[in-house]
């Protein structure tokens, strides 16, 4: 009989091994992949993690990477979110939250904003919009000049809370609920609040684009462009993206080049709103605009701020870049009288829908 030989502990060890192993990885994986054991709130409390994860909500792992908050006087803050993930083809994303003092016509004319037509408007009472990469949230008129602008509270601007995504995706409406959150911290902590909406359950899609008709542009009866200047610029009327919600109507016109040489389209958008925050936060500048004759109201360059039967009606307009640039070569000084011309047949077609009076822009010196 074979003496039996001593039992191994190799295998059992090696067992023990990869249980170990498996364990620690599959942690890992939780930690670097989910949200498992995470903070309730982000960004110094400003904002909650349901409505954080409900935003970034791909794989992921959600985290405050830096925080600047100032609940004194002046209440305002920049927040750095980041969600990162190990697993291979997961973009990561960052979305910078902030708070930012604008001058009133922002959403219309600076060119760091989408064209309006693209974003859609927030529900309820929050004076906002929604965009895939941009959001943003004029505060309430009782937050106005609170928030520090080159040191000092500005009466000529607007506070505003903002948001900007980089990289990666992101669901709309949860990120509009992370900015409503975001907004109501910073009025409550300012004593200024303005009844935000408290859910922000669906957020509409922006409309499908469509050709243009040239004595019809974006859907206004009688509205067109004075040919001789699109001609000389090189462009045609091509598509168009119309949208009417409940912050502002407003119409982007896309341009293609007349002849396949290689040049890229360019864009105008024109707008008009009777939000009543936004007609206000317009009119903070009116020390600066140029009064119309008869007090039907005031003459932005850009565009008019008009005093019309139901309250102040905003009416506007932008160029893109390549066409502004292109008649600026082509006309120099005489380019401006040349948006002029665009701006007024803007004006006698919209005006009537807002039940406004008729007004002839005056010259510019």
């Amino acid at each position: 009989m074979r003496p039996r030989r001593p039992r191994s502990w190799k295998a059992p060890g090696i067992l023990a091994g990869i249980c170990v192993a498996l364990l620690t990885g599959g942690a890992l994986h939780v930690w670097w992949n989910t949200n498992l054991f995470g903070p309730e709130e982000y960004c110094d409390g400003i904002v909650s993690a349901e409505a954080v994860h409900s935003a970034l909500d791909g794989p992921g792992r959600v985290a405050t990477e830096r925080v600047n908050a100032d609940r004194g006087k002046y209440p305002e803050f920049r927040c750095e979110l980041s969600r990162t993930s190990r697993l291979t083809g997961t973009d990561d994303t960052e979305v910078v939250f902030r708070t930012k003092a604008e001058q009133g016509d922002f959403p219309f004319q600076s060119a760091r904003w989408p064209q309006p037509a693209t974003m859609s408007s927030l529900p309820g009472s929050t004076t906002g919009a929604v965009g895939t990469e941009r959001l943003w949230v004029m505060l309430p008129e009782a937050c106005w000049g609170r928030i520090e602008r080159d040191g000092r509270a500005s009466n000529s601007h607007v506070p505003t809370v903002q948001a900007q995504v980089f990289g990666g995706s992101v669901d709309r409406a949860g990120m509009a609920q992370v900015l409503v959150e975001a907004t109501q911290e910073v009025t409550k902590t300012g004593n200024c609040s303005g009844g935000s909406t408290a859910e922000v359950e669906d957020i509409s899609e922006a409309p499908a684009t469509h050709r243009s008709i040239p004595a019809e542009l974006c859907r206004l009866e009688d509205f067109s462009l004075p040919q001789r200047n699109i001609r000389l610029a090189g462009m045609k009327t091509d598509t168009e993206r119309t949208i009417h919600n409940s912050q502002y109507w407003a119409c982007d016109l896309h341009l293609a080049p007349t002849r396949g040489d290689g040049r890229s389209g360019s864009h105008l958008t024109f707008a008009a709103t009777d939000n009543r925050t936004m007609t206000h936060a317009i009119a903070t500048k009116r020390e600066a605009f140029t009064r119309l004759p008869q007090g039907k109201g005031y003459d932005t360059t850009s565009g008019v701020l008009l005093h019309c039967k139901n309250g102040d009606v905003y009416l506007g307009h932008t160029w893109g870049p390549t066409i502004e640039r292109t008649l600026h070569n082509k006309l120099g000084i005489h380019r401006l009288p040349a948006e002029r011309e665009m701006l007024q047949r803007f004006i006698d077609a919209a005006a009537p829908k807002y039940s406004c009076p008729s007004v002839s822009l005056p010259k510019l010196s």
